[in-house]
């Protein structure tokens, strides 16, 4: 192999797996990516080799080629260069090329594989899983990838077991991925626990060799993609039914698959416990999946071999260390002031979440107003579920939105999907979200300034929330500071 090199490496799990291959002693990283943001500028940081923007690098047959699978990359350079090397293998060399959720689930198949997933919440409960068995289980942890930064990692996307033999494992492990001539140790397969963030988007988790999935909840979520609840719903069962030993479900994602046949599941309850860094009560049903997770992951705690008082004790341990568990990034995070206003940041960017949020804003601080500036993330999801963001959002004493987020989709492309009777008067993606703004009794914003005008104007009782998985968070966090 010469180099691994990732392309489209600005996004959180692909520069998380950057930095995990790093520090497991591959330094022939190469990270690609069209434009510089914070996140390659934490790649630099750390040692890896960026390259800013295409055709900058000659992809060689040797290399082994990571990408992220959206078409903008499929029809870039650098996978089109690699597709030629796969059509045309020498005898010496056959190139290997594959997206994030392969290596993923290449990943998965060598390691006892904790995936987690649902439409809100998998973020925070991934993150507090690895921290959990990290601590509870360091001789059988080994490495954990989740979609933003953990402080209790050294504000990483990812965790690697300090444990010098299990690193030896991982490297023995992962140059079986590299090199297939590599001679591998059986007895290593599966034996460690490898804890990933697992996204349902196009069904990328059921690329994954999980033996046990975690799901927080089902709600509707990527109808670009998912064009019937049904279909939506399914993708989870199929999730349920590849799933090696067990299932882990709240009672809320349980009520959502009444109607299917499940094997294999059991239900978690909530766990409370006191943390200065958290905020809302779905806190607590994270916590009580890990509990319930740990209890079939550590053989000592076993729900049918530990007595009443064995899981009383270990509980007391368990609340001991999420005691300790600090926020995720962009997960409700209080990011600073301004004009004496708190500001809190969150990625939610659908109505459920949104809805969620406002509530534990609302029981955490009974005596504020509360400002929500919410950017929405795809057009597609405006128009779907306008009238549940206005409920989720009514609670709001004022509501801004903020420039929609349109990522990848046209307004061309929109009305051929189906939507050109709600959007044939239209000329821009503004005139939509002034729409979306007026029917929600809020403010468009379309840029910073204008934002800071409308914020100047509030109270000091009030408390400012963002949720956006777009850009706005990079923006406001520029102007807190």
């Amino acid at each position: 192999m010469n180099n691994i090199v990732l392309v489209w490496a600005w996004w959180t799990g692909m520069s998380g797996l950057a930095m995990m291959l790093f520090d497991i002693w591959y330094k022939n990283i190469i990270c690609i990516n069209n434009i510089q943001t914070d996140l390659t500028d934490r790649l630099v940081r750390h040692g890896l080799k960026v390259i800013i923007w295409h055709r900058k690098y000659t992809l060689d047959i040797k290399d082994f080629v990571i990408y992220s699978d959206i078409q903008a990359i499929i029809d870039g350079p650098e996978i089109t260069q690699s597709r030629i090397y796969q059509q045309t293998p020498t005898k010496k060399h056959f190139h290997i090329c594959m997206t994030y959720n392969q290596f993923i689930a290449e990943i998965s198949k060598r390691f006892t594989t904790i995936s987690i997933t649902g439409s809100n919440g998998k973020t925070s409960t991934t993150a507090m899983a690895i921290w959990s068995l990290s601590n509870i289980m360091p001789d059988k942890f080994a490495l954990g990838i989740v979609w933003w930064l953990m402080p209790n990692f050294g504000h990483q996307w990812y965790a690697i077991s300090s444990n010098t033999q299990i690193q030896s494992d991982i490297h023995h492990l992962f140059e079986h991925i590299f090199n297939q001539k590599h001679q591998l140790d059986y007895s290593l397969i599966k034996k460690h626990l490898f804890i990933i963030e697992a996204c349902e988007h196009r069904e990328h988790f059921l690329l994954y060799d999980s033996d046990y999935t975690l799901i927080t909840n089902i709600q509707r979520d990527h109808t670009d993609y998912y064009h019937t609840r049904a279909s939506y719903k399914e993708a989870f069962v199929h999730m349920i039914q590849k799933t090696r030993k067990i299932s882990i479900l709240t009672a809320s994602a349980l009520a959502t698959l009444s109607w299917y046949d499940l094997p294999n599941i059991v239900v978690s309850e909530e766990f409370p416990f006191e943390n200065q860094y958290l905020i809302g009560s779905y806190n607590a049903s994270n916590a009580g999946m890990v509990r319930e997770l740990l209890h079939y992951t550590d053989a000592t705690s076993h729900k049918l071999e530990a007595t009443e008082k064995d899981l009383e004790a270990w509980n007391l341990k368990l609340e001991a260390i999420l005691n300790k568990f600090q926020w995720v990034w962009r997960r409700m995070e209080y990011i600073g002031q301004l004009h004496n206003n708190p500001v809190y940041s969150d990625y939610s960017h659908h109505a459920p979440a949104i809805a969620g949020n406002m509530q534990a804003l609302q029981t955490q601080f009974p005596d504020k107003k509360i400002c929500a500036i919410f950017q929405p993330h795809q057009a597609q999801r405006v128009l779907v579920g306008r009238d549940d963001f206005k409920t989720s959002l009514q609670d709001a004493d004022t509501t801004l939105i903020y420039k929609l987020y349109t990522a990848r989709e046209t307004l061309p492309s929109l009305i051929k999907g189906g939507w050109g009777d709600r959007l044939k008067w239209l000329h821009s993606f503004d005139e939509l979200g002034e729409q979306f703004a007026q029917e929600l009794g809020g403010e468009y914003v379309i840029n910073p300034d204008d934002l800071t005008t409308s914020l100047s104007l509030l109270s000091d009782d009030y408390i400012i929330v963002i949720f956006s998985a777009g850009d706005l968070d990079e923006k406001m966090r520029v102007l807190v500071s």
